[in-house]
């Protein structure tokens, strides 16, 4: 799927989100200001193994994942702390939190906690975790790698090395790859760029963007030709740091 694609995927799927429900109640996000990707200086990588080793999460047990769509038209997202065993998810639109889950890990059950606005309790229920998008199993180190997927053109990036460069004036790796689409029987061309940085042999920071040959190509599917404007972000931070305190009303 191009970065454009995703964006939309990734609108409306908070869209529907929220739509459906509304449940938590407002209150302003605490997202704990991510790293800022344009002040990174990337590391480069030796070879191969190194870049994959990048994307090789499996050793964190407290970090903190942001994912959201920085657009001219909507933007918002959401954000993932983990601290060991427990995570929190805030969901929001312009800052402004429209829903939060936990989720606690156990020995032997995984479960999701949810709040019950006409009860005003926190109900737990059985996370559902799918086979294909965790076949190893659900971890923080598999879930940080899931969110991470959903930013650029491959779910499998470690094994994509020979198709990278080291960009000076981006102080990051770039994938780079041209594509076309058709709207009214036009054929228009535009350039897909994912930017990857690395922090102490880690990806830390990848940011999804496109730019039209034409600056009055229509954005692919329609919608406002500011969407080409549009950055879908990815950004890991406060690893070893992050903590999680589970809400009263939540027992383990």
């Amino acid at each position: 799927m191009n970065p454009i694609s995703k964006a939309k995927a990734i609108v409306l799927i908070i869209v529907q989100f929220f739509v459906s429900l509304f449940s938590f109640g407002s209150c302003g996000a605490d997202p704990d200001e991510p790293i800022d990707f344009d002040e990174i200086v990337g590391e480069r990588v030796a070879d191969a193994e190194a870049w994959a080793s990048a994307f090789d999460y499996g050793d964190i047990s407290s970090a903190t994942v942001r994912v959201y769509l920085d657009g001219e038209i909507l933007s918002g997202g959401y954000t993932v702390k983990y601290d060991n065993g427990r995570i929190e998810e805030n969901y929001e639109i312009a800052g402004i939190s429209q829903d939060k889950r936990y989720t606690v890990i156990g020995e032997n059950e995984i479960i999701e906690y949810r709040y019950d606005s006409e009860t005003s309790e926190w109900k737990g229920y059985e996370k559902y975790i799918s086979e294909f998008d965790y076949p190893d199993g659900f971890s923080i180190g598999a879930d940080i790698r899931f969110h991470l997927s959903g930013v650029g053109p491959y779910d499998d990036i470690e094994n994509h090395f020979d198709e990278i460069t080291y960009s000076e004036e981006k102080n990051a790796y770039v994938l780079s790859r041209r594509e076309k689409y058709t709207e009214s029987d036009v054929t228009y061309y535009y350039t897909a760029y994912t930017y990857y940085k690395i922090l102490n042999g880690m990806c830390v920071g990848v940011v999804a963007e496109a730019a039209p040959d034409s600056p009055d190509a229509p954005v692919p599917s329609g919608g406002d030709a500011q969407a080409w404007d549009d950055k879908l972000c990815f950004y890991l931070y406060n690893i070893g740091t992050t903590a999680v305190e589970l809400p009263e009303g939540i027992c383990i």
